[in-house]
């Protein structure tokens, strides 16, 4: 496949090409930079101008294809890589230990990108703004409610570097890390902004037992009718405790003289 290269032409002038080798005849050939020429489109995709670029400087693109597809069925996306070949003058798939490797690079770069910027998220428990910026900071937070797989609930601490995923750690180990001075000490992550905030409750979910999800401020219907319940069956008991106590004696007042 091409690599670029300044190569001195039959006229005895230095320009650039891409050079590749002829796998037939083993010898090496140039192809000038400015005669090559990028369909717009191949395998039903259509090339992008960074693309374009960087397959006229000889680069290893891996792009979304689709496939064939049979009668009745739907084509699919695959992804492959392509490069120009110098040989044979034109785009070319990327088979064999090259196109592994431009897979393997494909996909660490993928990787990576992917966790450049801080989660929202961990383990389906939102991180606020305030827990974000601490990890971003390269801050420990603590993230309370997590459930494993078997319905049971845990907590712990999690840190971020950019590139990476969360590192988790479990009490004793953030424990044993701040006492190394590996972490710096936790913020809490406060997700719930109603009932379990800071002790503080709203009107809407007084008579509600059940913390409410994160950035949740007003119960479901299904906790509203709960709450309903409960507060049915308080003044029920009321009733009944009034009903169930004997009516007082009235105080005689004696006879005035």
């Amino acid at each position: 496949m091409g690599h670029p290269a300044t190569v001195t032409n039959r006229a005895g002038e230095q320009v650039e090409a891409l050079v590749s080798r002829n796998l037939k005849t083993n010898e090496l050939v140039a192809f000038p930079l400015s005669k090559v020429n990028i369909p717009a489109e191949k395998n039903g995709h259509t090339f992008t101008p960074d693309e374009i670029a960087r397959l006229k400087q000889g680069e290893a693109v891996v792009c979304q294809f689709l496939s064939r597809a049979k009668e009745g069925e739907q084509p699919k996306l695959y992804p492959a890589p392509v490069q120009f070949s110098a040989a044979k003058m034109q785009l070319e798939f990327l088979f064999g230990d090259r196109g592994r490797l431009a897979m393997d690079a494909y996909k660490a770069n993928l990787k990576q990108t992917a966790n450049q910027e801080v989660p929202k998220t961990f383990r389906k428990q939102e991180l606020t703004e305030k827990s974000r910026l601490e990890l971003e900071a390269g801050g420990t937070v603590k993230v309370s409610g997590l459930v494993d797989k078997k319905g049971k609930a845990y907590q712990g601490y999690i840190t971020w570097k950019p590139g990476e995923k969360p590192a988790f750690m479990f009490p004793k180990d953030y424990k044993a890390a701040l006492e190394e001075g590996r972490v710096k000490p936790a913020v809490e992550n406060e997700v719930q902004v109603a009932v379990n905030s800071e002790g503080k409750t709203v009107e809407a979910t007084r008579n509600l037992k059940e913390a409410l999800q994160s950035a949740q401020q007003r119960p479901t219907g299904e906790q509203k009718q709960q709450q309903e319940r409960r507060q049915e069956q308080k003044e029920d008991r009321k009733q009944a405790q009034k009903q169930e106590q004997p009516d007082k004696p009235k105080r005689s007042r004696g006879v005035r003289r």
